[in-house]
C-alpha cells in the first residue's frame, strides 16, 4: 500500500468512502476518498465480495496513487462504476491494509458500517 494514499483517520468512528469517477467499461478506474463520521446521517453503499486468492494484478488510481487489487475486486469496481454505486465502502480499499491498528479498529466498526449503508451489494465473482 502506498503510504501517501492513506492518512490517519481523525476519530475512532471515522471511515473512508470511495467515490468512483465516471468512465467507460475499459477506462482506467479512477477514484477518490472522503473521510466521514459514521455517526452522522450518510448516504453510501457497501460492498461484500469474495476476495479471491493470488497476487494483485489490476491497478486502480486513487488520488494520484496506484493501488493494486485482485481481479475479482477490479471487475466489481467496473460494475459499480457502470451502475453509479458511489460513494461506496469496500473493506480492501477503504481500510489501510498496511496498518494493523487501523484494521483492528475498522473491523470492530464493520457491523455499524454495513448496517448504516443505504444498500449492501454482494458480488460473488
Amino acid at each position: 500500500m502506498d503510504s501517501q494514499l492513506y492518512h490517519p483517520l481523525k476519530s475512532s468512528r471515522s471511515i473512508r468512502l470511495l467515490h468512483i469517477d465516471d468512465g467507460h467499461l475499459d477506462d482506467p478506474i479512477r477514484a477518490s476518498f472522503e473521510e466521514v463520521e459514521l455517526d452522522i446521517s450518510l448516504s453510501y453503499h457497501a460492498l461484500s465480495y469474495t476476495w479471491g486468492s493470488g497476487e494483485a494484478v489490476e491497478s486502480i488510481h486513487i488520488q494520484d496513487n496506484v493501488l493494486s487489487v485482485l481481479p475479482n475486486l477490479f471487475d466489481a469496481l467496473k460494475k459499480l462504476r457502470a451502475n453509479r454505486y458511489t460513494p461506496i465502502w469496500i473493506d480492501r480499499i477503504c481500510i489501510n491494509q498496511g496498518d494493523d491498528d487501523e484494521k483492528t479498529s475498522q473491523v470492530m466498526l464493520m457491523r455499524d458500517i454495513y448496517r448504516s449503508a443505504k444498500l449492501v451489494l454482494v458480488d460473488l465473482g
